[in-house]
């Protein structure tokens, strides 16, 4: 074979090894592609029906979760938990200020604003106060001043040391005075009972059993669920109503198992004892005598809550000619108590740890009485408190308010005077009787002292008598006296 031909056979192998090749690559190809076409509708099977497994067990689950914690039971349930968890924890987070071991001080001043008719004056007044605690050591002070157009009128402190009484009259009067013309007894005027021995966890276990007991007596089965639509924020808003009927059964029957629940406690019936000071027979006894009680009619009481988890909005009691109870909008919580023709309402615009501002409307008949109160306070330091409290009245026009600023300390020293060289009140010299007797004076021509006296019922005796008496006697004696005197 020539070396032409072994070219052209080699080529032709080439191409047939090539056109061999591409027709099996081609032959994989497409059947790798059919075995995909194959294969895609069934994977896709299998991952649509995972997901519907999925979103069906959710489903449940939701619908159980939602059925579970829309229940009435549950709902109720979890208001009062929550309502004993907020209580429990203001328990715990109290300050613990032991006042048989404590020393307290407060002081501050106070004015009062007001364009009633012959209070005026008032306005130009500014009081200052203190009062100090010290019952370990039997110690108290007691002090108040007056400011007038910016002149100090008076400045007294009133102390108890020892049973003893002293007067400081600072600025006025260099010398303490001992008050010896009588005797003082501490514990009879400040005497504090606390004979039993309750500490803060005593205390949260009895208002953590009486929770208990509480939602083991409520009959859970009584209350009804439905939808309703009330006023919140200004709105009509869709919400859900918890009601139970307080009629004569159902208030026998709570009553009767809330006193078998508390009979069956008893280390709540220890503690109780121990609260009250009375046996636990006693108790007993006293909660065995309730069970004869008969009850009336006392209304419906009705929970509404708003949105998935059910947020209390408003709670309210309704009786035959009035109700009771409170709505919480989002930024104002309304407390009221209403009949046909009077009224009692708290806007409680603030109640934090620093802040409580209350507005207040009492209306009787045609007569309305509204108002604020607002107490802050804030802890400077440990143990030392700064704050105001304001209150304030409007009547017919007429508005009245009072404000104070105060500071409170916890482990102040109470009544720290020297007393050794106190004069004795029963024995004041001549000179220390006159600056007593200027102090008075200057108390005497303060505007207080005018509106003081102008209150006081009138002792002057300037009555006008005018009577007219016609007298028309006819006596006709006849006395025959015969006196035999022998001396």
């Amino acid at each position: 074979m020539s070396q032409e031909d072994e070219n052209k056979v080699s080529e032709n192998m080439e191409t047939t090894n090539a056109t061999t090749i591409e027709q099996h690559n081609d032959t994989t190809e497409q059947y790798s592609n059919n075995a995909t076409i194959e294969n895609t509708p069934k994977n896709n099977n299998k991952i649509i029906s995972i997901i519907a497994v999925v979103l069906v067990i959710l489903l449940i689950l939701a619908g159980g979760f939602y059925y579970y914690f829309s229940k009435p039971s549950t709902i109720v349930t979890k208001l009062i938990n929550s309502a004993y968890n907020k209580v429990d924890n203001m328990l715990n987070n109290s300050n613990d200020f032991d006042i048989e071991k404590d020393t307290m001080l407060i002081s501050g001043d106070l004015t009062i604003d007001t364009d009633i008719d012959g209070f005026e004056d008032l306005k130009d007044e500014k009081f200052g106060y203190t009062l100090g605690l010290d019952y370990e050591n039997k110690k108290m002070e007691a002090g108040l001043s007056l400011t007038e157009k910016k002149e100090k009128i008076i400045d007294a402190i009133l102390y108890f040391i020892d049973n003893k009484a002293y007067v400081s009259l600072k600025d006025d009067y260099d010398k303490i005075i001992n008050i010896d013309s009588q005797d003082f007894d501490f514990d009879d005027i400040f005497k504090i009972e606390s004979d039993n021995d309750l500490d803060k966890d005593d205390i949260n276990y009895i208002v953590k059993e009486f929770k208990d007991i509480l939602l083991k007596s409520i009959d859970m089965d009584k209350l009804n669920k439905t939808s309703d639509t009330i006023k919140l924020d200004g709105k009509e808003q869709k919400v859900t109503k918890i009601s139970y009927k307080l009629n004569k059964e159902n208030t026998k029957d709570f009553m009767d198992s809330f006193i078998e629940n508390t009979l069956d406690n008893e280390k709540l019936l220890e503690k109780l004892s121990d609260l009250s000071d009375k046996d636990v027979d006693d108790i007993k006894d006293s909660l065995e005598e309730l069970k004869d009680e008969d009850y009336d009619d006392i209304g419906t009481i009705a929970i509404y809550t708003k949105g998935l988890t059910n947020k209390l909005v408003k709670l309210e009691l309704v009786s035959e000619d009035s109700k009771f109870g409170f709505i919480v909008n989002k930024d104002v919580t309304e407390i009221y108590a209403k009949d046909d023709e009077n009224s009692i309402i708290f806007e409680v615009k603030e109640y934090n740890e620093e802040e409580i501002n209350i507005d207040y409307t009492i209306k009787q008949d045609d007569e309305k009485i509204k108002g604020n109160v607002t107490f802050t306070a804030k802890e400077t330091k440990k143990n030392n408190f700064e704050g105001t409290l304001s209150f304030s009245i409007n009547y017919d026009d007429y508005d009245f308010k009072i404000k104070s600023t105060y500071e409170l300390v916890i482990g102040a020293k109470i009544a720290d005077i020297n007393t050794s060289k106190a004069v004795k009140s029963s024995s004041m010299s001549s000179s220390d009787l006159e600056k007593i007797s200027k102090v008075l004076e200057k108390m005497q021509e303060s505007n207080l002292y005018d509106l003081i006296e102008d209150l006081m019922p009138s002792n002057n005796n300037d009555y006008d008598y005018d009577y007219d008496y016609d007298y028309d006697y006819d006596y006709d004696y006849d006395y025959d006296y015969d006196y035999d005197l022998d001396y």
